[in-house]
Order: C-alpha cells, then sequence, then structure tokens
C-alpha cells in the first residue's frame, strides 16, 4: 500500500511528526510512503489515484491552519480514496499539563475546534483524525513542549488496522 504524508508546518513539530509516521508506517507495518511539505507538493505534479490513503497534518498557529494544506485537501478531495488529517495543536494539550482538562478532553477539544470545521468546510470525511502536542519556544525559554512519540506510534496503530478492514 502506497501512503502520502502532506504537512505544514511553522515550528517544525509537524514535520517531525510526519517523519516519525514515516518511520514507523515504513518499518513496523512495511508501506510505501512519500512524505512531502505542502509547498513542495505545489512543484510536483502527484498522481493521486496511486496513493491508498493521503494524510494531511498541520500546525495549528494562532488558532489557524496551514492554509497551503486545506488547498491541497480541497484540490485533491475528489481523488482522495482515504483521508487521515492530524494537527500539531500544543497549546491546546497544554491544557492536560496544566490540570485543567485530561488528555482525552483535550484531544476531543482540539478535534471539534481544529478538525471538524475543516472537513465539513471541505466536505471530506476521514477515517482517522489525529492531534498530537508540540513545543513553543526554544533554550533557554520553553513554554511548552508536550510533543510526544507514543502519541504518534498509537495513531500509526489506528492507522494500520482501518487500512487493513
Amino acid at each position: 500500500m502506497n501512503i502520502l504524508i502532506v504537512y505544514g508546518t511553522r515550528h517544525g513539530w509537524t514535520q517531525k511528526t510526519a517523519e516519525n509516521l514515516d518511520d514507523i508506517l515504513r518499518n513496523q507495518y512495511n508501506y510505501k510512503v512519500e512524505v512531502t511539505d505542502y509547498k513542495i507538493s505545489k512543484e510536483i505534479k502527484v498522481n493521486m489515484p496511486n496513493y491508498d490513503l493521503v494524510i494531511a497534518g498541520s500546525s495549528i498557529v494562532m488558532g489557524f491552519w496551514k492554509r497551503g494544506v486545506k488547498r491541497f485537501l480541497n484540490k485533491y478531495k475528489k481523488h482522495l480514496r482515504n483521508v487521515a488529517i492530524y494537527v500539531t495543536a500544543g497549546g491546546t494539550l497544554d491544557d492536560v499539563t496544566k490540570g485543567t482538562l485530561t488528555k482525552e478532553e483535550a484531544i476531543q477539544k482540539a478535534k471539534t475546534k481544529y478538525i471538524i470545521p475543516v472537513k465539513n468546510k471541505l466536505g471530506i470525511s476521514t477515517i482517522a483524525d489525529g492531534v498530537f502536542g508540540g513545543q513553543y519556544g526554544k533554550e533557554p525559554k520553553i513554554l511548552f513542549n508536550n510533543w510526544n512519540k507514543e502519541d504518534i506510534k498509537n495513531w500509526a496503530a489506528e492507522l494500520d488496522k482501518k487500512l487493513k478492514k
């Protein structure tokens, strides 16, 4: 099976998530994976029917997606067989660290706020939606870092199960 991961990042955590998904899906589940920044995807001819799954990832900065990722999904939505979406929304998951929400509540809040509206606006359905943390700030002033490779590993396992149905 062939998988395309398209991402848009601002501080690099969405890219890091895409690269980890690539590694896990390729090495643990034996998928053929292509990873590309949406900026590069504009320059290459993407043959969408060849992909069994397209994963689109966007960072959330100031409450907004990277526009190019949404444009990519809109442009190719008629050719997508299976779609999965993820966002890196470290600020939302920081509520877990602060103790104001459980992890499940924070993830659901992020899905409701950032993923569902985009799916509705574009008119697409997905086989899976993921929410991952990130980091804000740089040494020595890191405000939060809640990126977690285990969350990505678990989501990759969920994707694998859904693809094998």
